[in-house]
């Protein structure tokens, strides 16, 4: 019987799990990031060492005139479960679909430089790194089999331009092999 309760247990989390990934991005992004950051949907599956996340927007902090640092319709990973034991850990694929760019300059930053200075400064207060410099340490390596970006654009805000603004599309990008050789 209690077997049984665990495997019902078990079985109701892995069903939950998804929303409760969704609601932890939207709850947790904006305290991490300083800014708005939300995502409709998030799909995982551990079996498979897959996830995606639909419609993810991260916001531009306050300060800044644009209203998103980024928006992408879908981000979708492939893991090989094993390699998370290895040195190097192996994403099968890693798929991007429109993401949208923004990157908005203020005097000597930019709406990113921001985000991850207030990230920075999050991750230092949990504890989570110690502002002390990393050399020396050997970190896990990456290696990407397929790397796929397409339909994206990028927009650049700055005074520096006689418009203030310039915007591109970006060229569809499909990769293979990224960190073959085991560079980090």
């Amino acid at each position: 019987v209690l077997l049984a309760l665990l495997i019902i247990a078990s079985i109701a989390l892995v069903m939950r799990l998804d929303g409760l990934i969704t609601k932890a991005v939207n709850t947790y992004g904006p305290e991490i990031t300083g800014t708005e950051v939300l995502v409709d949907d998030v799909r995982v599956s551990f079996l498979s060492g897959e996830a995606t996340i639909k419609n993810f927007i991260l916001a531009t902090p306050k300060g800044f005139r644009s209203p998103r640092a980024m928006k992408v319709a879908s981000v979708s990973v492939s893991l090989e479960l094993t390699s998370l034991l290895s040195d190097t850990v192996v994403i099968r694929r890693l798929e991007i679909v429109e993401p949208d760019i923004t990157c908005e300059k203020r005097g000597v930053t930019d709406n990113f430089k921001t985000i991850a200075k207030h990230a920075e400064q999050k991750a230092k207060e949990a504890g989570i790194v110690s502002g002390e410099s990393g050399e020396g340490k050997q970190g896990k390596k990456l290696r990407i089999r397929e790397f796929i970006m397409r339909g994206g654009r990028v927009t650049l805000h700055t005074p520096d331009l006689p418009s203030g603004t310039a915007g591109a599309a970006l060229p569809d990008i499909r990769m293979r092999d990224v960190g073959r050789d085991g560079a980090p």
